[in-house]
């Protein structure tokens, strides 16, 4: 299905999937929107979300059912965008409104990630000392039925042995060992493979783009972040089989505004201390500390603004720099991408990106 926005034609098209993404029937007919969202902290959750809108008799199985969407845009100057598969979704149980002549169904959908979440191991699940540590992710991948996965390539093994009890799901296992392999935890990318990379900090990652006042399209909101805010991180390994490490990390910087001189006081990042058990040595739990830290240190401003679809905005762990100024206020920074929603009509197609600041700049030079 079609539509019209200024500049372009915008042209949705759905399918009926199976968990690999092979397409299986096409339900573009009676796909009435959608709204694909990528949040970047989702405490163990599914990364991406797909919010489907369909109209007419269900021609879904809730929960057996994958989904996969994409989007088209032919720009009135030749050039296009897609069409570009949107990611691969759970089929959830809709919310149905009824009247006489028709009926409309909303699926929550979840990715792909929800699968590994979902699924629970049925007898402990032992890895020994010496296993190469992305075999061992691969093998919990494959154990929940996900077909298509892409990990980096790493010597690294495990310094011990793991036993993971029953009842563990297979999400939580490998995300444990994304942490003892240095990988962020995995996510779906937009063709629908699970995947990870090396972890970094994001504070000296080159950015994707530079956002300036041509690039944005309506308002800029730029507000301070409220709930996630802190000044302190600790990281810990408590595990009976191992000596506990620890981490801990305080913004004592006076040109920091939530820095511990200039609140008076230490804020806890999340609350508690964060787990790593199985994390392999002190290096693991230092560059997972730092990495937070990093993190932590960014909700000190949000920034939301909405851009022309480009792929290179909708993957996790982006950064961009943002170089906007109005007449009463300036917005310049390097930050990351902590979440987007983009939907499939011509009111909803263009991307907004909740962005969180790292480093504060002036003119181009960074601004202590």
């Amino acid at each position: 299905m079609s539509g019209v926005i200024q500049g372009g034609l915008v042209t949705r098209q759905l399918f009926r999937c199976d968990v690999a993404g092979n397409r299986l029937e096409d339900l573009s007919d009676v796909f009435v929107d959608g709204m694909v969202k990528q949040q970047a902290d989702t405490d163990g959750g599914a990364p991406m979300t797909f919010d489907l809108s369909m109209i007419g008799p269900q021609r879904l199985n809730d929960l057996a059912d994958f989904v996969t969407p994409y989007l088209t845009i032919q720009y009135d100057n030749g050039e296009t965008f897609g069409p570009q598969r949107m990611g691969v979704y759970v089929v959830a149980q809709p919310d149905v409104t009824m009247t006489q002549t028709t009926a409309e169904q909303a699926y929550p959908c979840e990715d792909l990630v929800s699968v590994l979440r979902n699924a629970a191991l049925d007898a402990t699940w032992k890895i020994p000392t010496g296993t190469n540590i992305m075999s061992a992710i691969a093998a919990l991948i494959e154990d929940a039925g996900i077909v298509n996965y892409r990990l980096p390539s790493s010597a690294r093994v495990t310094g011990y042995n793991r036993a993971y009890p029953k009842g563990t799901t297979n999400l939580e296992a490998i995300n444990k060992l994304c942490i003892a392999g240095k990988c962020w935890p995995v996510w779906m990318d937009l063709q629908g493979t699970i995947t990870t990379d090396f972890s970094r900090l994001l504070s000296q990652s080159q950015p994707v783009a530079t956002i300036t006042n041509a690039d944005y399209i309506g308002a800029v909101t730029h507000k301070p972040t409220r709930g996630q805010v802190g000044n302190v991180v600790v990281v810990r390994r408590e595990r009976a089989d191992q000596p506990t490490l620890y981490a801990v990390r305080k913004d004592e910087d006076v040109d920091s505004p939530i820095s511990i001189p200039n609140v008076g006081r230490e804020i806890l990042y999340t609350g508690a201390p964060i787990d790593a058990d199985d994390a392999e040595d002190q290096s693991d739990v230092d560059d997972l500390a730092d990495r937070l830290f990093d993190e932590m240190k960014s909700y000190e401003r949000t920034v939301e603004v909405t851009v022309m679809p480009d792929t290179d905005y909708l993957q996790p762990h982006r950064v961009v720099d943002c170089d906007i100024e109005t007449e009463k206020w300036d917005v310049y920074g390097r930050l990351w991408v902590k979440s987007y929603q983009q939907g499939f009509t011509p009111n909803t197609v263009l991307p907004t990106l909740q962005l969180n600041r790292f480093v504060r700049f002036f003119r181009g030079e960074a601004e202590s």
